[in-house]
């Protein structure tokens, strides 16, 4: 006889059962656990400094940008006043990045950092 029982069947089955098992102050000591566990910051290492965006928050976050960029790509693709917003945006901004004074800037860092690149030891 060859008895077969579904995945999720028994999946289910055996959460209620571990649910069961552990009562109601267990249950109420895991959500709590998980609650905590969701919502701490954590350090973000020797490298990184300062504290990383709990789980939960981080979830979150990811969400909302998820959420703004298919609004935002909907809205450049739909209305075209929107679109010649942010076209001029991008024009006003790459003007005032390479005016004479940002630009001069520019030429100086990118001649020093070449300049360092071929005659330094970089290590």
């Amino acid at each position: 006889m060859d008895v077969k029982v579904e995945k999720d069947t028994l999946n289910a089955a055996l959460q209620e059962a571990v649910l069961r098992a552990l009562g109601e102050n267990g249950r109420e000591l895991i959500i709590r656990e998980a609650v905590a566990y969701l919502t701490k910051e954590e350090d973000r290492g020797t490298y990184g400094g300062g504290k990383q965006p709990s789980k939960l928050r981080q979830a979150m976050e990811d969400a909302a940008d998820k959420i703004a960029r298919v609004v935002f790509k909907e809205k450049l693709e739909n209305d075209s006043e929107f679109r010649s917003h942010v076209e001029k945006l991008y024009e006003d901004a790459t003007k005032k990045f390479f005016n004479a004074e940002t630009r001069e800037k520019l030429v100086d860092k990118l001649a020093d950092k070449l300049s360092r690149a071929f005659s330094e030891d970089r290590y």
